[in-house]
């Protein structure tokens, strides 16, 4: 599947990356009571700011996306993700370059997430946002340390949403940090970096990323895209 293609499934999220470690035993400070709980406040500031619906007038797409970026750095590791999408093309970037990637890839992720939660959860009615549903359902851990959790939400027209993340624990920070994202079981990061695999070329990389941040946009907003 395609960016193109991933863009208009549905997503509802928390979303990826993390800092790489070893996760402590289950009883400790990285167990899974803690990895539900941290993405569910990180939910639950997502949906408390979709009650905020002067933020959904014209003209406060900035501030919106603002409010939005900054609870997702709370949870998402960009440097991290901008690695793993990345991949075998790392080497292109040095780490100033790095930096603008991250911080332009993770510009994609907010607007997509956005378009999607408006889209399949709250929908044009703000008062659907008290009548969601969330329910988290702990995955196993993994021998890397790693903690998988589904976050399933449910509207009030009983149509679900299932998004996943890989996790894993920041002993430094005392916190998850989310290492891979899905929905439907189709990965975000795995479909970027699969599109940008055989790029080669760090220019034509941005540009392409630049324009799907475009393309984002303008889809919010209803305007036509430009070349």
């Amino acid at each position: 599947m395609t960016v193109g293609r991933l863009a208009r499934v549905i997503v509802a999220g928390v979303l990826v990356c993390c800092v790489e470690g070893w996760l402590g035993a289950a009883e400790g400070p990285g167990d899974a009571a803690l990895a539900r709980a941290q993405v569910k406040e990180t939910s639950e500031k997502v949906l408390a700011l979709f009650r905020k619906r002067e933020l959904f007038r014209p003209g406060n797409a900035d501030p919106l996306l603002a409010e939005l970026r900054a609870i997702l750095d709370e949870r998402f590791d960009w440097p991290t993700i901008a690695r793993w999408v990345l991949a075998t093309n790392r080497p292109l970037f040095d780490e100033a370059q790095l930096g603008e990637f991250s911080g332009l890839f993770g510009d994609y992720v907010v607007l997509y997430y956005l378009i999607q939660v408006e889209q399949h959860i709250t929908g044009d009615e703000p008062a659907l946002v008290d009548q969601i549903q969330v329910a988290y359902r702990d995955g196993n851990l993994r021998a890397d340390g790693s903690l998988f959790i589904e976050v399933v939400f449910t509207t009030p027209k009983k149509t679900q949403v299932l998004t996943g993340y890989t996790l894993v624990y920041d002993k430094e920070a005392a916190a998850w940090r989310v290492r891979n994202f899905s929905v439907e079981g189709v990965s975000l990061v795995r479909n970027w970096r699969t599109e940008l695999a055989p790029v080669k070329s760090r220019e034509k990389i941005m540009d392409l990323l630049q324009t799907k941040v475009k393309e984002l946009r303008q889809q919010r907003t209803g305007g036509a895209a430009t070349p």
